[in-house]
């Protein structure tokens, strides 16, 4: 089974201000059977409310669509390691966040 890594960030947004962002990491092949028990597994960061805007701020995003393209063109160059790098930089800005794993 071929290993490949796939990462995905999702924007709600209301009146143009986003109000929730998922970034999945979805991850397939041997290694993840091997330590997971299951081929295909989804890990998410949940960013919402408050942390949303605060995320925004930072990205000097007023709409979602500008987040969603200043954040992608931001993390897109460290390819299958953008889902650590976000989360590493989450950390480092303090933006609260939750995780889950599917």
């Amino acid at each position: 089974m071929k290993e490949s890594r796939s990462i995905t960030i999702f924007i709600e947004y209301t009146w143009s201000r986003p109000t929730a962002i998922d970034v999945l990491c979805n991850d397939c092949g041997e290694s993840c059977m091997e330590y997971y028990g299951d081929c295909d597994i989804e890990e998410y960061l949940h960013i919402r409310g408050d942390a949303a805007q605060k995320l925004a701020a930072k990205f000097s995003a007023h709409d979602g669509k500008t987040l969603l393209k200043r954040m992608a063109d931001r993390f897109r160059p460290y390819g299958d390691d953008a889902f650590t790098k976000i989360e590493a930089w989450l950390q480092s800005k303090a933006i609260d966040y939750t995780t889950s794993l599917y």
